[in-house]
């Protein structure tokens, strides 16, 4: 499960409350300080989080072997940095898994933004070859908040991760937008499980 919270703490926010009736193995959230009160029973906590981004687990069906931060841009929309959050983990028959909650920045917020597709495309290679050190054996799950506006699920970015690297996407029929829109961004989904 992946799901931008925008900032909300415990009892803040009924999109936390509705996490916390999710039974996911694994839950990626973006926008969230201090969320630990939002997940589901039994879940814990991948590293300290950082940037907003957390990345939760179902402790009575995984082990965490490995956690870290990947830092993939400064400052590149105005808004912080971005970073992609990862874990490895282990089921009780030992088969792992690595798992990334990831929050990308916009690239249409502002033209003065050093955030372009080009930016988010340099992101995913990140990913990618980052995946390719820690993975070893696992299976790899990326998730999160990519703010691909361009093109939505046929940006280059996600193309770069579905067509370039071999991720599928979870749902990938569904068109049903993850982002309202607003002033600067048409509705559309901007948010992943690949």
């Amino acid at each position: 499960l992946t799901w931008n919270l925008q900032g909300a703490g415990p009892g803040q926010s009924a999109q936390g409350l509705r996490i916390a009736g999710f039974e996911a193995d694994f839950i990626a959230v973006q926008e969230c300080d201090d969320c630990e009160g939002l997940l589901p029973a039994g879940h814990r906590l991948a590293g300290d989080g950082d940037a907003g981004v957390v990345l939760a687990y179902d402790a009575e069906r995984w082990t965490l072997v490995a956690d870290g931060v990947v830092q993939l841009g400064d400052d590149d929309d105005g808004w912080g940095p971005r970073v992609a959050l990862w874990g490895r983990f282990v089921d009780g028959g030992g088969k792992p898994v690595v798992v990334y909650s990831t929050h990308w920045c916009v690239p249409v917020r502002s033209e003065s933004d050093q955030c372009t597709t080009a930016r988010q495309v340099s992101y995913a290679r990140q990913m990618v070859a980052h995946s390719r050190l820690v993975a070893a054996g696992a299976a790899v799950v990326i998730s999160g908040d990519l703010n691909v506006f361009e093109g939505f699920r046929r940006s280059p970015a996600v193309l770069h991760l579905t067509e370039r690297s071999g991720f599928e996407m979870v749902a990938p029929e569904s068109e049903a937008p993850t982002f309202a829109g607003n002033d600067f961004a048409d509705r559309g989904r901007i948010d992943y499980v690949l």
